[in-house]
């Protein structure tokens, strides 16, 4: 399924689609703040919401996603991202 926004990206994006995070510095990650561990974290596409500033939900894989909120350490399992802030990664790499 291609999603809505795929246009606003540099490719088509779906769903099952593996990623890698590139936050926009302008961006200040909508209803969530964005840490900035999570750039260049690399996950799957496992959610697509439309009409959202952040419409795809990644579910990071690989290297721990760490932040700190409300003045405690947290290991972060996905997030939600803007279309700008996603560069999907080759579809053979595993």
């Amino acid at each position: 399924m291609t999603l809505e926004a795929a246009s606003e990206h540099s490719g088509a994006a779906d769903i099952g689609d593996r990623v890698r995070v590139r936050l926009d510095s302008d961006c200040d990650g909508g209803e969530s703040p964005h840490f900035p561990t999570e750039d260049g974290a690399e996950g799957k596409i496992t959610a697509y919401q439309a009409g959202r500033d952040h419409p795809y939900f990644v579910l990071f894989q690989g290297r721990p996603v760490r932040g700190v909120l409300s003045g405690q350490p947290k290991t972060v399992l996905g997030r939600r991202y803007a279309v700008s802030e996603l560069e999907l990664l080759d579809a053979d790499r595993v």
